[in-house]
């Protein structure tokens, strides 16, 4: 029995159907999983409308949308020649990726070959399909040291100037025992393909798994794809399904990932990417992290569902990624917390995302400045609902923070001379509504804090909680000015949240 309004109940059960649909046959019935900013818009209304957190709670919210199906990104492939194959030394791929990524855990990828004198084949200078690989492999004196039935057993490297195109059907399996990978220095295509890892656990390095890692200036383009197991690693380069574009040399073109359903990989890494977009993707059972955002530049995490992330945040935006939108996104039941922002990451802007049931804070600010949170829904997680600490120019605007286990917002460590921004916020049923430790100013403008009790604020604001109690619609400004902390440096620097229109 739903105890949640009419409307809501409505949402909630015709979209738990569709993602339980979605986990039987993923890309069937995902349509009805895109384009979180839809429901959204229906759903808020619904929750401002029900302060109560005990009509909130029941388990129901995991899938909300049934939402028009959204267009993947277009792309033209570029008019090749046929591509050349060879094999060539698995050492010459190795320094190849180390120049861009470095070396660490190459020596567990080296290990975990079954080869004596172990091979790659490598695609040079043109186009291939995965049906013309299969071809070329069949054509060889002994095929089936190159594929078997536990799928492909020699790594595949696409080297620069070279293309690869998995299509709709394609199916690439890489073997476990057999220590295989996907290594794309030049153009890596898949579209509405599969990638999976198959075969026992590797006898040399048993943790080892195959990943799929673009580096250089090499570009992925990726839609519509099913991805299952990759990656063994903490490190970009072997972490799952990686974008590496580090080095001197500019990537040739932009690289994203829309549409698909990832299970079980270990991460997602964009390290340096410029502009990646992430849009419309299901992923869950992450063992690392979800999506990883490091270094990157104007990059889009939007309308994509990320659940049931093993360790880690569900997303990370880190080492100071540029001018992100995180936008729509429904991130919930995660091991850790939903969304990090952290170490020098700026210009960033979150919105419109609900981050529900996750086992950390549900959105987390750390020494990241210029970050703009508005119109988001963090409900019930185990830790605060949102955290902001040591970041200038922040502004928290417009949210719904209900039934969060500890602080539905807590502000600490602010340097001094930085104001932040509480305003149009709506608190209830948390353990504490507003936390406060060295905040320095404090602005709060139309909070409501009226189904937020018994206890309104916690830590430096205990002495002004009759301010508003008093004011618990927040019709009044309140400005509360505590003690800050002293920085190396003030800010430097431009806010720009162009991106939230």
């Amino acid at each position: 029995m739903c105890l949640m309004p009419s409307r809501l109940c409505l949402i909630m059960i015709g979209v738990l159907a569709s993602l339980q649909a979605a986990q039987a046959d993923p890309l069937d019935d995902y349509r009805d999983l895109q384009d979180l900013t839809v429901a959204l818009a229906a759903l808020g209304p619904q929750l401002e409308a029900a302060n109560d957190t005990a009509l909130l709670s029941a388990p129901a919210l995991d899938a909300l949308m049934q939402a028009p199906a959204v267009a993947a990104v277009p792309f033209t492939p570029a008019q090749l020649e046929p591509a050349e194959l060879q094999l060539i030394d698995l050492r010459i791929a190795l320094v190849q990726l180390s120049i861009y990524a470095g070396t660490n855990d190459q020596l567990s990828v080296i290990r975990a070959q079954s080869a004596l004198e172990p091979q790659v084949i490598a695609i040079r200078n043109g186009t291939v399909s995965l049906a013309e690989v299969k071809d070329w492999i069949a054509a060889q004196p002994d095929p089936t040291n190159l594929m078997s039935d536990v799928g492909l057993r020699m790594p595949l490297v696409v080297l620069e100037g070279a293309q690869l195109i998995l299509s709709e059907n394609d199916v690439l399996e890489l073997s476990r025992p057999d220590g295989t990978f996907l290594l794309n220095l030049g153009t890596l295509i898949i579209d509405l393909a599969a990638i999976g890892v198959a075969g026992p656990e590797n006898q040399n390095v048993p943790e080892y798994a195959p990943f799929v890692v673009t580096a250089g200036s090499g570009i992925a383009q990726i839609t519509g794809a099913q991805i299952s197991g990759l990656g063994f690693s903490k490190t970009a380069a072997f972490s799952g399904l990686a974008v590496v574009n580090k080095g001197l040399y500019q990537p040739i073109g932009q690289s994203f990932l829309t549409h698909s359903v990832l299970r079980d990989v270990g991460a997602v890494t964009f390290l340096g990417a410029a502009e990646p977009d992430i849009h419309g993707n299901i992923l869950t059972g992450a063992t690392n992290a979800g999506i990883v955002l490091n270094g990157t530049d104007g990059a889009t995490v939007s309308g994509n569902l990320i659940t049931e992330t093993q360790s880690g945040s569900a997303l990370r935006i880190t080492d100071s990624a540029a001018g992100s939108l995180i936008a729509g996104n429904l991130i919930f039941d995660n091991a850790n917390t939903g969304i990090q922002i952290t170490r020098g990451s700026r210009n960033t802007a979150v919105r419109d995302n609900i981050l529900w049931r996750n086992g950390g804070v549900g959105l987390s600010i750390r020494r990241s400045d210029c970050t703009q949170v508005t119109r988001n829904v963090a409900m019930e997680n185990s830790k605060k609902g949102i955290e902001l600490q040591s970041s200038w120019h922040a502004a928290v605007t417009s949210n719904q923070i209900f039934g969060n286990h500890s602080s539905g917002l807590l502000v600490a460590d602010q340097p001094n001379g930085n104001e932040t921004l509480v305003s149009q916020n709506i608190f209830a049923g948390n353990r504490v509504g507003l936390a406060s430790a060295s905040a320095h100013i404090l602005t709060l403008r139309e909070n409501d804090f009226s189904n937020q009790f018994p206890r309104l604020v916690e830590g430096d604001l205990l002495g002004e909680a009759h301010q508003i109690m008093g004011n618990l619609t927040g019709t009044d400004e309140i400005q509360l000015v505590a003690g800050g902390i002293e920085v190396f440096g003030g800010f430097s620097g431009t806010c720009n949240f162009e991106q939230d229109g």
